[in-house]
């Protein structure tokens, strides 16, 4: 599959902390993109999107912002409430502190997720794969089904409230785990496996695989269900995920 040119594109970044805006539009800059625009929350986002001139190509953004966080941002993109290019790539900036978040960004096609801090080449290499995984596949699913997402029980705290005597305060919005499920149950090595399926490494999925049993995170939640095809772009997902800590290196499909 031929590079993506990343030289000539237009990126957002939106994160509410100036030092990581400044750090990620530096190494943006250093990769020849022609503009990289720049904003505290999803809100500030959406506008840059809607504006035709601003010729968007990808989306990085944090999770945790202020008045819209990140997760309200993508999927207002995904669901089209937002009223602009619902498949528009998306990367989210994360830290090892909210692995919990990363299953709702999958069940809203986040397309990579990038773990701060990365280093230039690190990020050329990943937007690169992210970009030409995105263009080769039909993955973008039909908006009532990222609609039907439930970002709002990712939500620790509430906005300040109006009223007429006090001006309402954009009010950092944190995004906790919810209480923990029970760890599904471990299943021995040791035993002979059923036929029909076979363990793979992550870099090793071949074409066309479906996955034969439940991925889970670390709190017993579902993370990828089995019958699911692994395309290239989700097994990409998949390694992003291990780098930021999640223990699958390996998983079952179906032979």
């Amino acid at each position: 599959m031929a590079k993506i040119s990343l030289p000539g594109l237009s990126v957002l970044l939106v994160d509410d902390v100036n030092f990581v805006l400044d750090t990620v539009k530096r190494q943006m800059s250093g990769l020849g993109l022609k503009n990289v625009f720049q904003a505290k929350n999803g809100q500030e986002g959406l506008a840059i999107l809607r504006d035709p001139t601003a010729d968007v190509k990808f989306v990085i953004s944090d999770f945790n912002m202020p008045v819209m966080h990140g997760l309200e941002f993508l999927k207002a993109i995904r669901s089209g409430s937002a009223g602009v290019e619902r498949a528009m790539p998306f990367a989210m900036l994360t830290g090892y502190s909210e692995k919990h978040l990363v299953d709702m960004a999958l069940a809203l096609d986040v397309n990579a997720f990038l773990v701060k801090p990365m280093s230039k080449k690190g990020l050329e290499e990943r937007l690169d794969k992210m970009l030409r995984l995105v263009i080769a596949e039909n993955w973008l699913k039909d908006a009532e089904v990222y609609a039907a997402v439930n970002v709002d029980a990712a939500l620790d705290g509430i906005r300040m409230p109006q009223t007429d005597d006090v001006p309402a305060q954009p009010r950092r919005v944190y995004l906790k785990a919810p209480k923990k499920r029970p760890a599904p149950r471990k299943v021995p090595e040791a035993i002979d496996w059923p036929s029909g399926e076979r363990r793979v490494d992550l870099d090793a999925v071949p074409g066309n695989a479906v996955l034969s049993r439940n991925i889970f995170t670390e709190d017993g939640r579902l993370l990828l269900a089995a019958g699911s095809k692994l395309s290239p772009r989700v097994v990409s997902v998949l390694i992003d995920l291990h780098s930021l800590g999640h223990p699958t290196r390996s998983l079952w499909i179906e032979s």
